[in-house]
Parts: C-alpha cells; sequence; structure tokens
C-alpha cells in the first residue's frame, strides 16, 4: 500500500532558464481523497450500513472501497508539467494514510490549469505481476482474464425494498472477451481524469472527491438486479464501467 512507497518526488520537464530557486515560493503540496454520495460524506465510519440509495430504487452499503490511480502530472498555468515520480498509488477508504499523498517539498505555489492522471493502469503499466506492493494487496486480476491488475474494488450489500439484502462486488479490470477463451480479446478500460484549473497555495493542500453515487447512475443506470456479482468476466458490463467513471472525480467543494 501506500504506506511503503517512499514520498514523491517531482520533476519538472519544461524548466524555465535563468530562474533561480527564489523566483518563486515552493510549498510541501498533500493530495487528499475524499468521498461522497450525493451531498453526504462517506467514510471508514460509515461501512457497513445500508443507507445509500441508486438511481435505479436499490439502497446500498459500502463494505470495502479501493481503487488505483497512476501517471499524475499537475500542468502549470505558464505550461511547465510536474510529474509525480512514483507511478501508482492504491487507495483504500479504511486505511487513513492511504488517503493522504505527500507531493515533496519543493512544489511552486501559485496558478495551474490542470491535474491530470490515469484510473488505473494503461496497458503499457499494466503488467501481469510486476508490482510486488500490489500482489501483496491481493490487487492481481486472474490470467484467464488477461492479467494484470485492479482499478477498482467496490464492495457491498444492497437491497430492493424489504427484500433479504444481497451481495455486490463492483469490480473494474481491463475488460475481456472470453467468446473465445484461448484467444482473449481485451479491451482497455482505464481512462484519463483531467481536474480543472486550481491554486496551490503556500498551505500546500488539495482535495480531490469520488462522488461514489455516480459509478451507478450516469450515463448508464445501473441495475443491481441483474449486474451485482461475477462483473470482472464480464466484458459488455466493464465498458459500461469506464463510462460511468467519467463524471466521478471533481474537485472537493466543502
Amino acid at each position: 500500500m501506500n504506506k511503503k512507497i517512499p514520498f514523491l518526488v517531482l520533476w519538472v520537464s519544461t524548466l524555465l532558464m535563468g530562474c533561480s530557486k527564489t523566483d518563486t515560493p515552493t510549498t510541501q503540496l498533500q493530495l487528499q481523497w475524499k468521498h461522497s454520495w450525493g451531498t453526504a460524506a462517506v467514510s471508514s465510519a460509515d461501512l457497513n450500513q445500508i443507507q445509500y440509495p441508486t438511481a435505479h430504487g436499490e439502497r446500498l452499503s459500502v463494505e470495502r472501497l479501493r481503487y488505483l490511480v497512476s501517471q499524475m502530472v499537475l500542468v502549470h498555468q505558464d505550461g511547465r508539467e510536474l510529474e509525480v515520480e512514483t507511478p501508482y498509488f492504491l487507495m483504500d477508504l479504511s486505511e487513513s494514510e492511504s488517503l493522504q499523498i505527500s507531493l515533496g517539498n519543493d512544489v511552486p505555489v501559485g496558478d495551474y490549469s490542470e491535474l491530470r492522471f490515469v484510473f488505473g493502469f494503461l496497458d503499457e503499466d499494466n503488467l501481469d505481476g510486476v508490482y510486488p506492493d500490489l500482489n501483496t494487496a491481493n490487487w492481481n486480476v486472474p490470467a484467464m482474464l488477461g492479467g494484470g491488475y485492479h482499478y477498482l474494488q467496490l464492495d457491498g450489500k444492497f437491497q430492493q425494498s424489504d427484500e433479504t439484502p444481497q451481495q455486490y462486488n463492483y469490480h473494474m479490470i481491463r475488460a475481456a472477451d472470453r467468446s473465445d477463451p484461448d484467444n482473449l480479446i481485451l479491451q482497455e478500460t482505464a481512462f484519463e481524469v483531467v481536474l480543472g484549473a486550481f491554486e496551490v497555495s503556500e498551505d500546500g493542500v488539495l482535495s480531490i472527491e469520488m462522488q461514489l453515487d455516480q459509478w451507478f447512475q450516469n450515463p448508464y443506470t445501473w441495475d443491481l438486479a441483474q449486474w451485482n456479482t461475477m462483473l470482472m468476466p464480464n466484458f459488455d458490463a466493464q465498458l459500461k464501467m469506464k463510462e460511468n467513471g467519467a463524471t466521478v472525480f471533481r474537485w472537493y467543494r466543502p
């Protein structure tokens, strides 16, 4: 997990020649990950409670939430790109330390045009079994589904009206078409998230929000009675998860 990964180091891909380190103040930038369902904040204290309404009409709980982001880049308003050296981060709602990322001590204060990252791994990084910490975290995808790693694990119970609660496992991976198990057809489902303009101030704190309800409603209204478990081998379900991910992230608005 993140606690096993050394602090980040940022490097600037485009340097302004002749500038000294004293021209622009810098700060230690902390990136915090927040979570919500509609207008309600979601934290580890809210786990295992069937309380969140879906657009389809069910209510559900969150028992586990883990997800991976990679290739994080901050783009300064003057065009400089600050790339995060650490290649990926695994967030876990039940482990508060994983939701606080340190971006080092030398991030320039000022206005930025965007922050971008990849949700999951692009194919070039989604290499089977090569990341020891992810292997330890049981983040792997079986070889029969193409190998590599998960992007998202969202688990809990859902309930329709007064019926008995049922399990759901909303797990996102690279989509695998197993029509011919000997010749898998893999389709990338990782996607780039681009968050717009922001300011790095001297207090050095930014917060990103994952809107959990969006995984189940936009643009595809998720029917948990139909798609609840065994979603990893479901090619169509994986493609719809990618579609719904487009509106999941935003800057945190307290």
